[in-house]
């Protein structure tokens, strides 16, 4: 049987994670609550979950930054997703 081992996140991973967290966003490595999503953002209680499976499928820093997107919509639209220029 062929088991994946968890890498741990990159240094660039765990600066931008650390930096949605100065703007009060709560970032979980767990299964988001959708199934089948590698990433998501709750936009009211601005949390992003980040699926543990992305690291083993080395897609974890392009994740988090998608969901980093979408963080800065909401920023942008105060509290709605709102399209970036």
């Amino acid at each position: 049987m062929f088991v994946l081992a968890q890498t741990q996140p990159s240094d660039k991973f765990l600066e931008l994670k650390h930096k949605l967290e100065t703007y009060d966003f709560i970032v979980k490595i767990e299964p988001p609550p959708i199934r089948g999503t590698y990433g998501l953002l709750k936009t009211k209680s601005k949390t992003i979950w980040i699926n543990p499976v992305v690291f083993d499928l080395r897609i974890a820093l392009p994740t988090l930054i998608h969901e980093a997107t979408h963080a800065a919509q909401l920023c942008t639209g105060k509290g709605k997703i709102f399209p970036l220029n």
